[in-house]
């Protein structure tokens, strides 16, 4: 099997998996623009503002890597394949969910936990690679996008009390 050792380089697999990331930033921050009211009403305006500011910054180094790597259109291409695929999942699911805390928290608990599998996995590529740049965005998608989702399923876990008690 072929694995992409040198730094800078990385394999079609690699490229994908990165593409596949990006579109979770691009999809992430759009929900949380078109669910502002009930995301800032849940979590907060400062917290909304800096979870977009990290999705942005995790936009920004996974382009630049597969810029300098030579995947750009690689990561590009499943990037809006991914997207596209992540839009209709989002909107089939939330419907006319869009002023539900519940249904938000319920469909952004779920999103998350395909970005933590996903970056797993570019973890575990950048490892075998060696690849300290890739291995880098993978630590912080991981470690950003597992905090996020404990706090959604703490979210989630106190509605879930409160909605069996009333």
């Amino acid at each position: 099997m072929f694995y992409a050792k040198l730094i800078g380089k990385m394999n079609e697999f690699t490229a994908k998996k990165l593409g596949e990331i990006l579109a979770f930033t691009e999809v992430g921050f759009e929900t949380l623009s078109k669910g502002k009211n009930v995301f800032e009403s849940t979590f907060g305006a400062e917290k909304v503002a800096h979870i977009k500011k990290m999705l942005l910054t995790q936009k920004d180094s996974i382009h630049t890597l597969a810029d300098r790597a030579g995947t750009l259109k690689v990561v590009l291409d499943k990037f809006e394949k991914t997207a596209e695929k992540l839009v209709k999942m989002r909107d089939l699911y939330v419907e006319n969910g869009w002023e539900s805390s519940l249904e938000l928290l319920e469909w952004f608990g779920f999103f998350e936990g395909g970005i933590v599998t996903h970056s797993s996995i570019l973890q575990g590529a950048a490892l075998e690679m060696s690849h300290s740049e890739l291995k880098g965005i993978a630590d912080q998608c991981l470690a950003f996008h597992r905090e996020l989702l404990e706090g959604i399923t703490t979210l989630l876990h106190l509605i879930g009390r409160q909605k069996a008690s009333s």
